[in-house]
């Protein structure tokens, strides 16, 4: 693709910047605890929260009536182009070169065309903070959860990891983690220079030899998505006291297992706690009810509520 066909690509999705209204359900009895949940590539907020909150569990009720306390927060992505399609406009938080399973991490994010991925995820990013900052209006940090399905799993991500402030829970199903590699050599390296690369001139003498390995991996995922106008300071990002939840199935053609679980690998690297379930011969969804009531569990673990069915 040439530079002004990509030009051209983020020309046209800048010109309409706004997202779509969040499918909100509302709690059953007092409201206690927020989760905000993202859909995958070409979905929509009300299609998957509707699907997934009704989904049944081992004890036959729903993950509604499981936690009546809980408002359940659906966004919707706002339309791109989409290269892979044609560059047909649909629902996607970020836009991707491929489909393919394991091209949609080494293709889509190593290559001169990952710009369009770049402006996507930091546009996405920015407009999920501020429904997260919107939301601890109303609840405490550990009483909010996010998470997300495929794509939204995968924005989620960086969602979490750049956020100012640990939260009560993550669940992905069937997700990866974007930029992971850059964030691997970051770990593998522990190279405070390349967290300087990304940032920008005039701010990197904020950057100093006492700096972990994590904090310069979240102040390189902080800089391409241009969230902050310098690096961070030497503290701790404090995200990374948020515990995981991630769910795939072993017959994904998607999104490879393999890529899941490189996520769940990267994020005890770098210090937090992760679930890891793996569902055989399962493809790209989430199984009901074995990975809805692995949910719960994670949920159950993560709050003092959950025991209605």
């Amino acid at each position: 693709m040439s530079k002004n066909a990509l030009s051209d690509l983020r020309n046209s999705d800048a010109a309409n910047p706004s997202y779509p209204e969040p499918f909100i359900i509302n709690p059953t009895s007092t409201h206690t605890h927020t989760i905000i949940l993202l859909h995958g590539r070409g979905g929509k907020g009300q299609s998957f929260g509707t699907k997934l909150i009704l989904s049944k569990i081992s004890s036959g009720g729903t993950l509604q009536k499981r936690f009546p306390g809980f408002k359940w927060i659906f966004p919707t992505a706002r339309k791109r182009r989409a290269r892979a399609l044609n560059n047909a406009t649909i629902h996607q938080w970020f836009d991707m070169p491929t489909l393919r399973g394991a091209e949609i991490e080494n293709k889509a994010w190593q290559t001169k065309e990952r710009d369009l991925g770049i402006d996507g995820l930091s546009q996405g990013v920015a407009y999920l903070h501020e429904l997260m900052r919107q939301e601890l209006a109303s609840v405490p940090e550990k009483n909010l959860f996010l998470g997300g399905l495929s794509q939204g799993c995968a924005i989620g991500l960086h969602c979490l990891l750049t956020f100012d402030r640990a939260i009560g829970g993550f669940v992905g199903m069937s997700g990866w983690f974007p930029l992971r590699s850059q964030v691997d050599d970051m770990l593998n390296d522990g190279d405070i220079d390349q967290a300087i690369s990304f940032c920008n001139d005039e701010h990197t003498e904020v950057m100093g030899p006492k700096e972990s390995p994590a904090t310069a991996a979240i102040a390189v995922l902080k800089a391409n998505l241009d969230l902050t106008p310098s690096c961070p300071a030497h503290a701790e990002p404090t995200p990374l006291g948020t515990p995981v939840f991630l769910g795939h199935g072993d017959a994904d053609k998607k999104v490879e297992c393999k890529l899941g679980e490189q996520a769940a690998d990267l994020l005890r690297r770098l210090g937090m706690s992760v679930m890891w379930k793996v569902y055989k011969d399962f493809g790209h969804w989430y199984k009901v009810p074995d990975e809805t009531d692995d949910i719960i569990t994670f949920l159950q673990h993560s709050t003092s509520v959950g025991t209605h069915c």
